[in-house]
């Protein structure tokens, strides 16, 4: 539920080893949808269910596109709302009309802005949208913030839960200085006279850099004292964004370990010969990956949208032309790009792939969730989080015999 502590490596491991029946009342509170507990609970169902022994990718498709629960931003932020607030009604009796009225009194109360920048929609029509978005991005988490009057715990858990992105970047200025003013209760414009008097370091005395000394909490507490901030901020704005510099490089690994494998694995007459080497690697990665997939008669991939679980999946597909886009910096990596490269490298890594040992599935799935929390964790993104239908998917394929073969099969089934 909203606020919890997720640790990953302890819930996903238990539904591998015993069965349990569960029952759920959620109608009348909010504090019932507990997505995580639940989410790994009705993972261990399946896994332990006679169907996946039987049929593993046709019960992975089914529970995917029939029972895997999905939760929309629009949702997260009412019920974060109707936990913080009197409201008596059972949360599924209270309309639209609270939330929004809420949300326009609590942002005129704390003086915050609509937008970051000038927009022409009317202000009611931008709370009705936010109500009813299945994604957001990390302004609007931020407006939010202020005009909720979030503290910065609130606004790491939407960051990192909702949005499944990295926490605050304290490589950022901005991020960094709306960190301050969430952890101190402090408005929007305290944030923005931080950083306008902090943007040009050569006013500020600032001593030898020793801000990277300190990681995570240890960097907060230092950074409470505001005389430290400003210093930090001003150094901030000489120094390169290190979290995303972070993810591109863990990426840049992912993907260089994922070529050399699809290129030993290939035969070099199955290749569509590139001009570019890259784009040869990318498409060898593809054709591996999602062999599943039917193509068009120039052999790209069918559309994403195309797929049954179009829904589920969203923009998640690592394709060569995101491959490539990526490569050339016309996208930035993200979480789902380093899943899907480290599901990849996992598996057809795997030494029992040939032969499969009595416990493999098991020690297959232990290697992943290690090595993707180290990587997530190192790139300050949240641990692998089985209620995202996308990497229950993937932790799905990873308890079958042949991993990548299911994971074709359910998307070749998502297309008939």
């Amino acid at each position: 539920m909203l606020g919890e502590t997720f640790d990953n490596s302890d819930l996903i491991a238990s539904y591998l080893k015993e069965t349990t029946s569960y029952a759920f009342d959620l109608s009348a509170s909010v504090k019932d949808y507990e997505y995580t507990k639940r989410s790994v609970v009705n993972l261990k169902r399946i896994i332990n269910s006679k169907q996946f022994e039987r049929a593993d990718s046709e019960t992975i498709f089914q529970y995917l596109q029939k029972k895997a629960e999905l939760v929309y931003f629009g949702d997260f932020l009412k019920r974060y709302i109707y936990e913080i607030s009197t409201e008596s009604r059972a949360f599924s009796e209270v309309p639209d009309e609270f939330y929004i009225t809420v949300i326009a009194e609590s942002f005129e109360m704390n003086r915050a802005p609509h937008s970051f920048a000038p927009v022409s929609s009317k202000w009611r029509n931008i709370i009705k949208r936010w109500l009813q978005e299945r994604s957001a991005g990390r302004n609007t988490v931020f407006l939010l913030g202020f005009g909720l009057g979030m503290t910065d715990t609130d606004v790491s858990m939407f960051l990192m839960k909702v949005l499944k992105e990295q926490d605050f970047r304290f490589d950022d200025p901005r991020e960094t200085a709306f960190w301050y003013c969430f952890h101190h209760a402090l408005p929007y414009t305290y944030a923005m006279m931080l950083l306008d008097e902090t943007q040009h370091p050569e006013d500020i005395l600032v001593h030898e850099p020793r801000f990277w000394e300190y990681t995570g909490k240890s960097l907060q507490v230092y950074l409470s004292n505001e005389a430290i901030l400003r210093e930090y901020l001003a150094w901030l704005y000489t120094q390169p964004q290190r979290s995303r510099e972070a993810i591109r490089s863990e990426f840049q690994e992912l993907y260089s370990r994922a070529t050399r494998i699809a290129k030993n694995t290939n035969k070099k007459g199955d290749l569509v010969e590139e001009n570019n080497e890259r784009n040869t690697g990318a498409y060898a990665i593809e054709s591996i990956l999602y062999s599943g997939i039917p193509r068009t008669k120039s052999r790209n991939l069918i559309a994403a949208s195309r797929s049954l679980l179009s829904e589920q999946f969203g923009r998640m597909r690592l394709d060569r032309h995101r491959l490539g886009q990526i490569l050339q910096s016309q996208l930035e990596p993200d979480r789902f790009d380093l899943l899907t490269l480290l599901f990849f490298n996992c598996v057809m890594e795997d030494p029992d792939l040939q032969q499969p040992a009595a416990n493999g599935n098991k020690e297959r799935f232990d290697r992943f969730i290690e090595e993707a929390n180290r990587v997530l964790t190192r790139c300050g993104l949240w641990e692998v989080y089985p209620v995202n239908p996308y990497e229950s998917f993937l932790l799905m394929c990873l308890l079958t015999e042949d991993p990548l073969c299911a994971f074709n099969d359910v998307l070749e089934i998502s297309y008939d």
